[in-house]
């Protein structure tokens, strides 16, 4: 079995993770980005803590499980990313470039985890086609 760390949606998630404590880290001393950032630090790096954590559990109902986590924190983190760019307020305390960077490669992590349950669910239909005539 593949260490988690040799999964290009880990490597990606993970990437975030190291991106998203360089934005938190530039946020000028303000209430609203204190409180985006910690939301931020929550959401992106469990993510890859997710991803990591369900590969050891490589199996079925378990691991699909997981990377369901790994997504719902995906959609989690765009949300306040969202929120980070279409505040006016925010205009001019945030590194755009650095937090586009962040949403686009986010972006990527919501496709491959997409495509990646996508599969395992066809696998788990066609595998076990007397459970769904219970």
């Amino acid at each position: 079995m593949k260490n988690y760390k040799n999964l290009i949606v880990w490597q990606k998630a993970h990437a975030n993770d190291v991106m998203v404590i360089e934005l938190i880290e530039s946020f000028k001393n303000c209430i609203s980005l204190n409180v985006i950032g910690r939301q931020l630090m929550k959401f992106i790096t469990s993510m890859s803590a997710d991803i990591a954590e369900g590969h050891q559990s490589f199996v079925g109902k378990r691991y699909s499980a997981f990377l369901n986590y790994a997504l719902r924190s995906t959609y989690g983190s765009d949300n306040w990313l969202t929120l980070s760019v279409d505040s006016p307020r925010l205009n001019g305390k945030i590194d755009k470039a650095l937090l586009e960077s962040i949403r686009s490669r986010n972006i990527e992590v919501i496709k491959k985890l997409s495509t990646i349950i996508k599969r395992l669910r066809k696998r788990s239909v066609t595998e076990q086609p007397h459970s769904l005539m219970a």
